[in-house]
This record gives structure tokens, sequence and C-alpha cells, in this order.
């Protein structure tokens, strides 16, 4: 028989699936209906309306159908499908073929217990699925192949071995409107689907099984229209397996994929997924190496205000998904990043950014963080990239609202105050706890060259004063007792029963008062003295009155004189020095780097200690 044609419609949908046949040549011997028959001889071949070729050739019994043949199918064309597509997307089937060459049976020949098998190949060939509304590109292929396919029907199975897909292209898109074209596409089910579409969903009336899939020459494009200016990165040369793809929910498929990301960059991807449950389970490591920061412009400047000068971008990101719950640990690193000019943006993070990244920066320009996040995927409210904007915000708020905590993190130090130098009241001279401080900070600025370091002279009069009172009159005792002191030596105690210290006293209380009322003190010291009689025991009940006289001696005079702004200034301005010069003498930091302010009064009062709080800037 030759020049036949027939066709085949399913009206069930719309537009109806037509698939025709022309020219239709066969050859047919041995035909005989008997059950004990040998089965006949068939060799067909045909060609599809629209284009391609099927051929089939081998035994089929008459008597029963039962077949055995082998089926070739050459370039048929895949258009006829759209009405199965349009179910499940707005996607429109723009180009594609369809090519088989295996053994089909029927019937007993079939095996396994199935009505119909087919094993061999299939390859889906030059695929182009395009939006609907707006037209444009979302998901193309050169080809998906195997030469390992066993289906069979009643029961419904597929089984995979080897699925390699060759030069796939897709573009993941954000519209102006912050929709993606992925979920645009994709029709939700609907509440009673048809047969075919539970199928194609992978429930258990159609198990798939795939063990292996094989990716080479992919590219994926990523744009989010939303972004003033828009953003946009390239994903090329992508190529890996994945493993253990099914619709069994219970099957976890193992991934390992790599590709380059625009010019010079490179990606990673590997772990777990629970393909038809995510959100049950998902072990996934994605790395990103020297992605260029520029790209990201639109990011950042969303987020933080700025837009990216220069830069280069690496990202270490785990996620980790357990019924519904996310942990993510996210490392990122970027390398001799700039800041570029500021924008406005309503997303932005009211902060000092110049400053958290001058912080963060080491000295080879390289800024590395980590950023956890988690949630609860199940939450209606959840949002992934808001999440992220809060873990960022967070993490810089850290910094700006307490940088010496975040430098202390940074170079493991557990000094809570690392910010306050502390001084005795009325001294200048650096205790060795906050020299240990000093060569935290002077290791930071060295390692943060875009940091400059702000000390300004503190002095607090409720505690300096009385001190320097006190020093300068100890100070002038043991001079007046003859005793020399070295440059900066602190006097000590002054002893009240000494004779030579109450010769000095007396002398010190003379130049400031008048005699008299000296005398008149003593008098007065002697009228309350115990008679002779009783000296004998209350000298062992009483405490020496005299010494007691000398030592209010002393506290008059430290309390009476009034002490000078000048005096005061002048010890903050010695405090301030001290700082400077251990960092820059001792701690290696560029004088320049080192600024000392206005002389001021500490904020706080602490009876204790008086406080120099540094100042972190920006070097100009």
């Amino acid at each position: 028989m030759d020049g036949l044609a027939v066709g085949f419609e399913d009206r069930r949908e719309s537009p109806a699936l037509a698939v025709g046949l022309e020219e239709i040549g066969a050859r047919i011997s041995a035909i005989d209906t008997a059950a004990s028959a040998e089965p006949m001889q068939i060799d067909l071949q045909a060609k599809i309306a629209g284009g391609g070729q099927v051929a089939a050739s081998g035994q089929v019994r008459v008597n029963n159908g039962n077949s055995n043949l082998k089926l070739t199918i050459a370039e048929a064309p895949l258009a006829p499908l759209q009405s199965y597509l349009s179910q499940f997307a707005d996607l429109r089937i723009a180009g594609g073929t369809l090519s088989a060459a295996g053994r089909l049976r029927y019937g007993d020949q079939a095996g396994a217990g199935a009505r119909l098998a087919y094993d061999g190949r299939i390859a889906v060939e030059q695929v182009l699925l395009e939006e609907v509304e707006p037209p444009r590109p979302f998901l193309a292929w050169g080809s998906i192949a195997t030469d390992d396919m066993a289906l069979t029907l009643w029961p419904h199975r597929v089984d995979i071995g080897e699925l390699r897909v060759e030069n796939p292209s897709g573009r993941l898109i954000i519209d102006e409107d912050h929709r993606a074209n992925l979920m645009g596409a994709l029709k939700k089910p609907k509440e009673h689907e048809p047969a075919v579409a539970r199928h194609a969903t992978g429930s258990n009336g159609f198990p798939v099984t795939i063990a292996r899939v094989r990716v080479s020459g992919g590219v994926m494009e990523f744009s989010d229209l939303s972004l003033r200016p828009p953003f946009g990165v390239r994903m090329h040369e992508l190529h890996g397996v994945i493993t253990g793809l099914g619709s069994d929910a219970s099957r976890h498929s193992k991934l390992q994929l790599e590709a380059r990301v625009d010019e010079y960059g490179a990606a990673k991807i590997g772990g777990q997924i629970n393909v038809r449950r995510p959100t049950r389970l998902t072990e996934v490591d994605m790395a990103f190496r020297n992605l260029e920061m520029t790209s990201l412009s639109p990011y950042v400047a969303k987020f933080a205000g700025y837009r990216i000068a220069s830069g280069r971008l690496e990202l270490d990101l785990q996620y980790r998904v357990k019924d519904n719950k996310l942990v993510g640990e996210n490392k990122i690193v970027l390398k001799q990043v700039e800041l570029g000019e500021k924008v406005e943006s309503p997303d932005a993070i009211d902060l000092p950014l110049e400053l958290a990244i001058a912080i963060l920066k080491d000295s080879n320009g390289v800024i590395d963080v980590g950023l956890p996040v988690s949630g609860d995927l199940s939450d209606p409210q959840f949002d992934y990239g808001a999440l992220i904007g809060k873990a960022f915000g967070s993490l810089l708020g850290g910094i700006v609202s307490a940088p010496f905590r975040a430098i202390a993190a940074l170079f493991g130090s557990t000094e809570k105050n690392l910010d306050t130098i502390d001084f005795e009241p009325g001294r200048d001279v650096l205790a060795p706890p906050e020299r240990e401080k000093l060569a935290t900070v002077a290791r930071a600025l060295k390692e943060r060259p875009a940091l400059t370091l702000g000390v300004p002279p503190t002095y607090a009069v409720t505690e300096d004063a009385p001190a320097l009172k006190s020093l300068a009159l100890r100070d002038e005792i043991l001079e007046r007792m003859g005793i020399e002191l070295a440059v900066g030596e602190d006097p000590g105690p002054i002893d009240p029963a000494n004779p030579r210290a109450r010769q000095a006293i007396e002398a010190a209380f003379r130049q400031r008062y008048a005699p008299e009322v000296l005398d008149a003190l003593k008098r007065r010291m002697d009228d309350s003295r115990p008679n002779d009689a009783g000296a004998s025991s209350s000298a062992t009940r009483q405490p020496d009155n005299a010494s007691a006289f000398y030592q209010g001696l002393l506290d008059q005079l430290i309390a009476e004189p009034p002490i000078s702004d000048q005096t005061l200034s002048e010890l903050a301005t010695r405090r301030g020095a001290a700082v400077k010069r251990e960092l820059t003498t001792v701690g290696g930091v560029s004088a320049a780097r080192v600024v000392l302010g206005t002389v001021r009064q500490a904020p706080k009062s602490n009876p204790k200690a008086v406080a120099v709080q540094l100042e972190l800037e920006i070097a100009k």
C-alpha cells in the first residue's frame, strides 16, 4: 500500500490536538488470524503533516494485536502539543521537534505486566518556548535526549537512565511591577484538574524516575526591570549533573553545577533538594567568585542608597530548609569595593554606610562578613528579599551604632569598652589595661586604612579637681620636707604623724592663711586633749589627736583653693597626647591618622576614672 493519508484529533482540548500522516507506505506479509499462526510482518513509513517522518517495522499478531515493533520518529513537530502545554502555562511552542528510535511492544510482548512499553532513545530538540504576553523568549534548549528510556502504560511508568540536556537557555525576569515571569507564566492548578494535569504534576498515577541528568552549554539570564537602572546578569557555560530526580515525594535529588558569570565570574551550586516538596528538605550550597560589583549596583542602590563605582564580589551561600523552616548562612566577601554617588531610594537603609564599609574593609581592600538568615516558609508574610534586607540592616546598624565593638569582634578581642580609655582622676598616665585596648585599636587602624581616630582631650571637674589639688599639695609637702621626686613620680600619701611632715604642713598652711588662724586651731586642739590623770588610759582607746589635727589641715588645704580651667585643660591635653603617643610610637599608626580634638568635659561622672571617648571617622 502506498500514498494513503490518515489523521488523528483530540477534541477534548482547545485548540484540538491534530496529527496527520501522509504518503503512507506499508508492506504486510504472513496475514493469518489463527491464534496458532505466526505473527504477520509489517514495514511502515510515512511523513508527518507539518514535517518529520515515522517508520515502524516488526511483528503484529492479527488475532490479539500483540506487537513487537522497531519504531523510528524523525523530527516530528511539537506544535500540535500546544493545547496540552496551555493547560499548565501561558507559553507558546515556537519551535521544536521530537525524535525517537527504539522498541515498541504491546500486549503480551510488553512484559512486566504492562499493556504497552517503549524502550530506546528519545530526543526533544531545538525547542523554543515563548511567553504569550508580552511576547519574549522564556525557555529554549538545543537537545534533551536519552538513549535509555523505558516507558510503560497500564501500569504507567517512566524510567530514564541518563538524560542529556544540551545548550539550555532561560530568562528569569522581574518586571516593573515586581512580578517574576516564571510565576506569571505558570498557571495555578484548578480545583478539578484533568487526568493529564495530574499526571504531569508527577503524582503517583504516573511515576517518573531519572537516574542522572547531565547539563552542558547552558545559559541563564536574570533581569530585574523594577530597579533603576535595570539590573541584569548572565550565567553561561552552565554544566553539571543532577541525580535522583523523580516524582516520588520522598526522593531527594542531588545536584552539582558550575557556570561562568558574565565575563570572568564563576558559580558553583551543589547539594540536595526534594524537588516535589522543597520546603520539606533543601540543602543547597552556592559559591560565586569574582563577580563584578558594578553589575549589582542597582541592588546596592536600592538597599543602601549608593551606586557601586567598582569592586568584586564573592559569595558562599548555604540554604537549609527542613519542615518549612529556613536557616541560611551567607558569607559575603567584597574586594576593592568603592561607593559611587548617593541616590534616593525609599528602601535604602538610613545609616552612614561609608563608616560601616571603612570598618569592615581591611588593608587589602577586602570585606569579609557573615549574614545569617532564618524564617518560616509557611508564614504568608514570608519575604526572602525583606529577610536579607533586615539582616543586612541589622549588620550595618550594629556596626555604626557600636563601631568599636565591631572592631573588637573582628580582631578577636573580648573587650567591651574598646572606645573608652580610662585615666585615674588627676593623672595622665596610661594604665596597662588601657594600653592593651590601644594596642587593639592600633592594629585595627593599620588594617583599616580608610579610618582615622579622633581623640578628644577630656577632663572631669568633679573627679579631676580634688585629685589635682591633692597631688599638688603632696608635691609641695615633700618639697618642704626636702624630698626630691622624679619627673612624673607620684608623691604618695602624707603621714600626719611624722614630725617633719607636720612642720611642712604648718608652713604650707601659714603661707595660705594668717598666722593667728593656725594658732587658734592649735589652741582648740590642746583644749580637747584629755588631762594627765586619764592620759595613760585614754591614749589606748582614742586616736592620736595631733595626727587627726594635721590630717584635717591637709584636707582643708586641698578643699579650699579653686582649680583653674587652664589647669584642667592642660591635664586633658596631656591625656590626649598620651593616647596619641601610645598609638603612634608603640602601635605604629601614622600620626596623621590620630587627630586630637578640642578639650571637653567628660559627659558622665565616675569617681574612679575619667574616660576619654575615642571616635572613629572616615579618612578625608
